[in-house]
């Protein structure tokens, strides 16, 4: 006869007692600005390729993203930017760094 038994969580760091969550990494992507007409924002476009599933053609796919930049930043620069806490309905990342 089969007896219930609670399952053990190895897991978990016997040491460590505090309840809060791991610290994940953070998405991170690079993009190029093209519009700063906000005061606080910026909308970066990142652009990717890849081979149409059944077509085997290349297409490039672009996404816009409103980030949170600290500083004015020309249209036309690119930038990296990482997800972070929403700042407002639409935005939730903010710029790290002005690659060029």
């Amino acid at each position: 006869m089969p007896t219930s038994r609670v399952k053990k969580d190895n897991n978990i760091d016997k040491g460590n007692k505090s309840k809060h969550l791991p610290v994940r990494k953070r998405k991170t992507l690079v993009g190029k600005v093209v519009s700063k007409k906000m005061e606080k924002t910026v909308i970066v476009e990142i652009t990717s390729k890849m081979a149409h599933p059944k077509y085997k053609k290349v297409v490039t796919k672009t996404k816009r993203y409103k980030a949170r930049a600290s500083k004015q930043i020309d249209v036309g620069k690119f930038v990296r930017i990482e997800q972070s806490r929403p700042f407002s309905k639409e935005v939730s990342w903010r710029v790290i760094e002005v690659i060029e």
